[in-house]
């Protein structure tokens, strides 16, 4: 008899992968990969009513793409993540959004914001438009010695991503600016900047979490462990051979590389292998992403002990391990 239990003690989180842009458009929209992670639990677990990830079986299935290219259609979406139909509510849902959730302490400092909490840096830097911003920004950098006119967060050099303050190629801090005040509106739960949630063990009796968890991802570390420095997009060659074969070759990488995912549909594959913009396959890797962090549980999801709660923090750095380049 199997050691694990019927599918009455099995649960599904829903997993969603945000590629985001900080002006959505019908050319350039915000692409989210939906998919669901199953888990079979073992009897014992399901007796304690929480699941240890080193005892459960689970599976990760991509489901669906989907495009917003707007800010209403967006907001409704953050509103009610999971009123598509594709399947029942899961009792957990969990986001890897491709925008970073914190600025610099260096620059709060500069500003003497470093007192605010997330939300109140959040709202502080929406009420000004971007000019203001760009001419703040330069203002911090302008003094700055040459190769360190940016300052960094902490998580940017574990997971080699641009400065969160960064304005230009790419805009990443209007990414911020428009992508984290829109989850804190919609109220999703943010691990390492606010308190675990009540009650946050995977529930065996199909409970809900009332909230959706939001965690920042980065698919280009991801990315890079797959096939080092080799470009696999582009905005303004999308039809690039060299990267189609390169997004091909990411794809081949992942199913060998880890064990926790599902076959891809032969339409979804195709969807990630002729989108030269890559804004597909940068989705799905968010949702790996979040993934990795819902199979490692609450109630902190992965938020690593030194996670800055004004800064924030990246998931999932460690499934590099899994992915980095063979010789």
């Amino acid at each position: 008899m199997s050691r694990y239990a019927t599918a009455a003690n099995s649960c599904r989180a829903g997993v969603l992968g945000v590629d985001f842009t900080s002006a959505p458009s019908l050319k350039k929209p915000i692409v989210v990969a939906r998919a669901a992670l199953d888990v079979a639990v073992p009897t014992s677990a399901a007796k304690r009513g929480r699941i240890e990830t080193r005892e459960a079986a689970v599976g990760l299935s991509l489901l669906a793409f989907e495009c917003f290219s707007d800010w209403k259609s967006f907001e409704s979406f953050l509103r009610s993540p999971w009123a598509d139909g594709a399947c029942s509510r899961p009792p957990v849902l969990i986001g890897g959004f491709d925008f970073p959730f914190g600025l610099p302490k260096e620059l709060l400092r500069a500003w003497q914001w470093d007192h605010l909490n997330h939300r109140e840096i959040a709202l502080r830097f929406a009420k000004q438009d971007r000019h203001a911003w760009v001419s703040a920004l330069k203002r911090f950098c302008e003094p700055r010695a040459p190769g360190h006119k940016f300052a960094h967060r902490a998580c940017d050099g574990p997971a080699g991503s641009s400065p969160s303050m960064k304005w230009v190629n790419p805009p990443v801090v209007f990414m911020y600016r428009e992508g984290f005040r829109r989850l804190i509106d919609a109220d999703w739960h943010l691990p390492g900047f606010e308190p675990a949630l009540e009650g946050s063990a995977w529930s065996m009796t199909g409970g809900v979490q009332p909230r959706p968890i939001a965690l920042e991802a980065y698919p280009g570390h991801l990315a890079r462990a797959l096939i080092g420095q080799i470009s696999y997009k582009s905005d303004s060659v999308p039809r690039d051979p060299r990267r189609l074969q390169q997004r091909a070759r990411m794809l081949e990488r992942l199913a060998a590389s880890l064990p926790f995912l599902g076959p891809l549909g032969a339409g979804l594959r195709e969807q990630m292998i002729e989108d030269g913009r890559g804004d597909a396959i940068d989705a799905w890797l968010c949702a790996i992403q979040a993934a990795w962090a819902a199979i490692k549980g609450p109630p902190d999801w992965g938020t690593p002990e030194d996670a800055d709660p004004q800064e924030g923090w990246i998931c999932s750095l460690d499934l590099k391990k899994l992915l980095e380049p063979t010789a």
